[in-house]
């Protein structure tokens, strides 16, 4: 008989009130909207901390890039004054010690003659040149690659607070 079964075990065996199925899927929906807004929350704060990163990294690649351009130019300026240098043995064989040079004056003439140190000191100039080239490429590399992150994480942060603001209750 229904009278001796408890008043709770009656009520696991009744039908939810039609509002009730209502309500649970809107208790389910707001429990995913609450966990996708968490998740949305979580990933801007790792996007801003990357961009703090990104901002020090930059700066860095910068300075590198900076460095490497100004290493470079030095090089280049002395591999062209000692290809100059080099290249003078015309003049140099009219070079008469003691008599002034046609084109400074001078008369002592320390490169009256070719050395060959000079020829050794510029495959050491092109050698440091190459790889300074390269440390500069790198440095140029890094930075660029740096700037493109940023912007994806700009964009990921626009798509990130577009997508929150959907998700906000009206």
């Amino acid at each position: 008989p229904a009278s001796l079964v408890p008043p709770s075990r009656t009520a696991l065996h009744t039908p939810p009130p039609p509002h009730q199925e209502l309500l649970d899927e809107q208790v389910r929906r707001l429990a995913t909207l609450t966990e996708r807004q968490g998740q949305l929350a979580r990933r801007r704060q790792a996007i801003t901390a990357r961009r703090a990163e990104l901002a020090t990294e930059l700066a860095d690649a910068r300075q590198a890039a900076d460095r490497a351009e100004g290493e470079v130019q030095a090089l280049r300026r002395t591999s062209e004054t000692t290809r100059t240098a080099l290249s003078l043995d015309e003049q140099r064989a009219t070079l008469v010690e003691g008599e002034p040079c046609p084109l400074c004056g001078a008369e002592e003439h320390p490169w009256a003659r070719q050395d060959p140190a000079l020829q050794q000191v510029l495959d050491q100039i092109d050698s440091d040149l190459k790889a300074a080239d390269e440390r500069l490429e790198a440095a140029l590399t890094a930075k660029a690659t740096l700037a493109g992150e940023g912007t994806s994480l700009d964009a990921e942060a626009g798509e990130l607070e577009r997508e929150g603001e959907a998700l906000a209750p009206e």
